[in-house]
């Protein structure tokens, strides 16, 4: 039976008059390579399920063969020692600085001799065998084999073993047609140069070190065909490297690679050349480490004149990174990334500094970015920060700001794709990791995702195009109008760009403020059709501030035939709305087949799915069977829909995982937890992450998505529905889905640190196939492309311009001035004033009475000779602190030096009453005001509207 069902969620504006319909205008193009840092990659874990799920077309990969060890014969990382065979009886001299040919290099003659007879030897090896091979048969005189098995081969230790083996994870890489950008990460760490003095022997000695490291690294990257290489990995970070010592560095490293590339080109008929790409800093244009590479980019090591044919670099790195503010122990509207538009700047700083230096057409390469640091402010906020919707949103806005401008980068890389696990600080995880992992359990599985993973994927979903080699970027952007927002300013909370696709439009809406936003959005630029349906899928909050979303479909919008569509968007949170471009029609189809499935038990078809999610008994796994659809290429989208019931029972959130399974063979009556081969062998209840129930070796499994199951206290008694996009899976061909709430991480750290656990809890009702209501049925809404019936163009949008006359332009508002102490009372709460903390740890700031706020917790000092509306400062009289400010804040506090607020009076001929209005939140003429809550039992913020005219937004300014 097939059934329509067009369900709103989001709250539809029509007629409102925009002026004239815009043409399509392309802002940018998204970049060729969009990556992850790349990690957790044992080689018997599902880290490449879930970067398969991710999509990236690209990974940066760290190349580290070397290890601490106490043993000084498997000390690789201290390369000065290992070199010297202090530990070998005196078998072999103190090789280091020493040629393949027993020379030493003391000088420019001998290091040239050196690496001549270097890349001499190497050309005249056998045909077909690698740098590792050759060294270890011809060169024992140092032990080559204990570093470079570390590329064929796991290392000991929990923090080696997650690091992978290269030769595994890049075939695997390969044969999916993924990117590398590598790093053969040898630094300062492994070899310092202690000698700056060209005259001293050691000088050569530790530059041919330099030299013959990086070319063997250099070698075993083109026999494995990588050849996008970035050549040191934060240099102006390193404290053992300065200015000095990186400017030969730098060129010795790039000459070992090119020579390397070039011998293996030599030997084996096959030319291949490196791409090669620095510096990689953590400051966008560091002109000691950036300025001196590019000034000197001709400069070979020992070289009096440029070269003209020969360049040190191909393309320009660096690292974008925000941060919680110093102090911060909590995430709050005080304490967040905010870091939208830092990515563009930096960018753009660094476009800036290679155009005046005459390289406008040298591409740039985003290595790393992320909204947060590896820092302490980090560990210590007792909670998983890439899962915060404020750090979702930050992602997005980092690239959205990329985006909306014109000038773009050649590719990005979010790092990284999994914590590690990290003893050194207190909560024990590395947080910038986007997938979370078991990182005490060989082989490590990675067991969730974060709301930074899902933004991410949802945007690499609309900008790559294509496939396996062919999957890259470069897909135009294009600009959205609205009247309500420009998407433009580097002021802006929020941004808005969109990308089209065959047969549709996304259009990205992220929100990084606090507040709501009410976007308004004309469709029709980018030639959709009136009467089709909106998809929205959003990570971040719902619409109610009532649970949260991880990705999943989260409304429909029916669109008629006005093309001005206000979308709704919470705090913190992105949204893409796919709209047709072509004439539509939307099916719904029930579900071919459904069970739940328990270990112990039958499978259950009854009229509700029981499935329990925590341990208090076994858990449950919702299998669903959608029809034989046929792999149309007119599919625009296939949406899964379930009806949760009110009888469910869990307190929080929860996030479901959706899995695909390409075994369809199977009917309700004969299918099992034991013969249903993506789950394994049920022993143990679930309290860790590492007792999820998932079969990670079967090859049949994919990662569909997720949906979030609301609180209970927030389900109506009609329940509500969960939708998760499957279009590509069942275009795929994949007809079985399967619904597993796993615990994404564990509980990590201890006291203040402590990162709880995602714990499961709780029971889902989900309505069945036999359910007595057929809408409340599991089923699949496909939105298909309907040539055969055309619809009619959208209805004229009205001008703009109003045909009443304007009103009389209000009269000047007064000039004010303010100086000295005063106290701050609610207009309408009797003896109520607005009180502060003395302690400086307690940022608070609360209304209280007169006997509650004793002097001086209700005495501010003001200090204000500007007109009325500039900033006003408030000093927290008596306060140990240098600075304590009234912030215009969701939670009021004090807080630091740039969070003002404006005073606006009231009345024309009393500048005693005013209006406290958020300096920091003012966007576009919402602002944001405080206010007492109606029992006087606190303050409050709201937006303007609420505010304007209201009493309880007022307070009176005593002298004191």
């Amino acid at each position: 039976m097939s059934i329509v069902v067009l369900y709103c969620a989001f709250l539809v504006s029509v007629c409102l008059p925009l002026g004239r319909v815009a043409g399509q205008e392309v802002t940018s193009q998204t970049p060729s390579s969009m990556g992850l840092g790349f990690g957790l990659v044992h080689p018997d874990n599902n880290i490449f399920t879930w970067l398969d799920y991710l999509g990236p077309n690209f990974v940066r990969a760290f190349f580290h063969p070397f290890v601490y060890s106490s043993e000084p014969e498997y000390n690789t990382q201290d390369w000065r020692q290992f070199v010297s065979n202090s530990w070998r009886n005196g078998e072999y001299g103190n090789q280091f600085g020493v040629s393949f040919a027993g020379e030493n290099v003391i000088d420019p003659d001998s290091f040239r001799t050196a690496v001549n007879d270097f890349r001499f030897r190497v050309q005249n090896g056998p045909v077909g065998m690698g740098i590792a091979e050759f060294l270890e048969k011809n060169h024992k005189e140092v032990n080559w084999n204990e570093l470079l098995r570390r590329m064929t081969e796991s290392a000991d230790g929990i923090t080696l073993m997650q690091q992978g083996i290269p030769e595994d994870y890049v075939k695997k890489l390969q044969d999916r047609d993924v990117g590398i950008m590598a790093v053969w990460d040898w630094d300062c760490t492994e070899l310092e140069f202690l000698s700056t003095d060209p005259a001293d022997p050691d000088y050569y000695r530790e530059r041919f070190e330099d030299y013959r490291v990086m070319y063997i690294g250099g070698a075993w990257m083109a026999e494995h065909g990588i050849t996008d290489i970035e050549l040191y990995n934060e240099p102006d970070k390193d404290s053992c490297i300065d200015r000095t010592r990186w400017n030969s560095s730098y060129k010795i490293k790039s000459q070992a690679l090119q020579d390397a590339f070039a011998d293996y080109s030599i030997k084996s008929g096959v030319e291949i050349k490196p791409y090669i790409i620095a510096p990689a800093t953590a400051a966008s244009f560091p002109t000691n480490f950036a300025g001196d590479i590019i000034k000197d980019i001709n400069m070979t090591f020992l070289a009096d004149e440029p070269d003209e044919n020969w360049r040190v670099l191909d393309a320009y790195s660096f690292h974008a990174y925000g941060s919680l503010p110093s102090g911060c122990t909590t995430i709050s509207p005080t304490c967040s990334p905010s870091n939208g538009h830092k990515l563009r700047t930096k960018f753009d700083n660094a476009r800036d500094n290679l155009d005046i230096r005459g390289y406008q057409d040298m591409d740039i390469h985003i290595s790393e970015f992320n909204c947060y640091t590896f820092r302490t402010a980090e560990q210590l906020a007792g909670m998983h920060v890439m899962d915060e919707p404020s750090t979702s949103a930050c992602v997005a806005a980092q690239i959205g700001s990329l985006y909306v401008r014109r000038k773009i980068t050649k590719s990005i890389s979010l790092h990284k794709i999994a914590q590690n696990r990290v003893t050194s600080v207190p909560s024990k995880v590395g947080k910038n990791g986007v997938l979370y992992g078991d990182t005490i359990n060989p082989p490590f599985y990675a067991s969730g995702s974060s709301k930074s993973a899902e933004v991410y994927r949802m945007i690499l979903d609309r900008s790559l195009t294509g496939s396996g080699a062919n999957k890259r970027g470069e897909k135009d952007v294009f600009k959205v109008y609205s009247r309500t927002h420009s998407f433009t300013s580097v002021n802006d909370i929020v941004l808005a760009w969109a990308l089209k696709n065959d047969r549709s439009v996304s259009i990205f809406l992220v929100n990084q403020g606090w507040f709501n936003e009410e976007v308004e959005v004309d469709i029709s630029q980018y030639g959709t059709m009136p009467n089709s349906m909106i998809v929205v899928s959003s990570v971040g909050n719902n619409e109610k501030m009532t649970s949260t979303l991880h990705g999943e479909v989260s409304g429909t919008i029916p669109v008629g035939t006005s093309s001005l569509i206000t979308f709704n968007v919470p705090p913190n949170t992105v949204q893409e709305a796919q709209i047709p471009t072509v004439t539509s029609k939307v099916e719904t189809n029930q579900a071919e087949a459904a069970v739940v499935l328990s270990p112990s038990s039958t499978a259950t078809q009854g009229q509700g799915f029981r499935i329990t999610s925590d341990n208090s008994d076994e858990p449950s796994v919702l299998v669903i069977k959608v029809d034989d659809y046929p792999q149309q290429s007119n599919v625009i989208y296939t949406i899964l829909q379930l009806h949760v019931t009110k009888e469910s029972t869990n307190t929080e959130p929860e996030i479901v995982t959706v899995f695909g399974y390409k075994n369809s063979d199977w009917n309700e009556n004969g299918l099992s937890w034991s013969n249903f081969g993506m789950l394994r062998t049920y022993t143990t209840p679930l309290n860790a992450a590492k007792d999820n129930v998932i079969n990670w070796n079967d090859d049949n499994l994919v990662i569909v998505g997720h949906v979030t199951i609301p609180p209970s206290s927030f389900i109506k008694q009609e329940g509500t529905f969960v939708r998760v996009d499957i279009t590509s899976f069942v275009q795929s061909g994949i007809r079985t889905f399967a619904m597993v709430r796993m615990i994404r991480y564990d509980q990590t750290g201890s006291g203040d640190s402590t990162l709880p656990q995602d714990k499961p809890q709780g029971i889902y009702y989900i309505s069945s196939l036999k359910d007595s209501n057929e809408s409340f049925r599991p089923l699949v809404m496909r939105s298909i492309e309907a040539k055969d019936a055309p619809s009619p163009p959208f209805d004229p949008i009205p001008p703009l311009e109003s045909p009443n006359p304007p009103p009389p332009p209000p009269p000047p508002p007064p000039v004010c001035s303010y100086q000295g102490k005063y106290m701050i009372q609610a207009l309408t709460c009797d003896r109520r004033y607005i009180a502060h903390s003395l302690s400086s740890s307690n940022r608070k700031v609360s209304l209280k009475s007169w006997r509650q706020a004793k002097n001086p917790r209700r005495t501010w000092k003001i200090k204000s000779e500007t007109k009325q509306g500039d900033p006003t400062t408030l000093f927290a009289s008596g306060r140990r602190t240098k600075y304590s400010y009234l912030a215009g804040t969701r939670i009021p506090s004090l807080q630091q030096k740039d969070e003002l607020v404006r005073f606006y009076p009231v009345q024309s001929d009393d500048c005693s009453i005013v209006q406290l209005v958020s300096h920091n939140r003012a966007v576009k003429g919402r602002k944001a005001f405080l206010g007492t809550k109606s029992d006087c039992s606190g303050l409050r913020w709201s937006y303007s509207r609420v505010a304007n005219g209201n009493k309880r937004y007022q307070f009176r300014l005593k002298p004191i």
